[in-house]
């Protein structure tokens, strides 16, 4: 997943900075490196989401509430780095800004999944309230 983020994005951003092979692509391809990007970001979220609610079993709704505000917060994050780092007069904000999202998402990703881990065996409890009884 992380791969595919930090590869959909360089693409993202070699578009908009017109990169050799990359100027004038047709929509349909460059909609599909948009959608590599998108969905890389998909593939590690997943992980952790689906390795926490195995974790907290009882709690899945308060789990997945809690990645997702954190994703949320994250995109704040990086919209307030992007206005530090970046001079508002730079040239080619954009392309500047697709950058830090494939660099620092990436970076956030892969130093990240060490702690991204299953612990113990939840007993078979699907991760309903009704006590681990099918």
């Amino acid at each position: 997943g992380a791969l595919m983020h930090v590869g959909g994005y360089l693409g993202v951003w070699a578009v908009l900075t017109r990169r050799a092979g990359f100027v004038d692509l047709p929509l349909w391809k460059t909609s599909a490196i948009i959608a590599v990007a998108a969905n890389g970001n998909s593939f590690f979220d997943t992980a952790a989401l689906l390795s926490s609610m195995h974790n907290f079993p009882m709690e899945t709704g308060t789990v997945a509430g809690l990645l997702k505000s954190y994703l949320g917060l994250s995109s704040a994050l990086f919209a307030q780095l992007y206005a530090v780092l970046v001079p508002a007069q730079a040239e080619n904000r954009a392309a500047r800004f697709v950058m830090l999202c494939a660099v620092g998402g990436g970076a956030v990703a892969v130093s990240m999944t060490p702690f991204i881990v299953k612990v113990g065996n939840n007993g078979g409890n699907n991760g309903g309230n009704n006590g681990g009884n099918n």
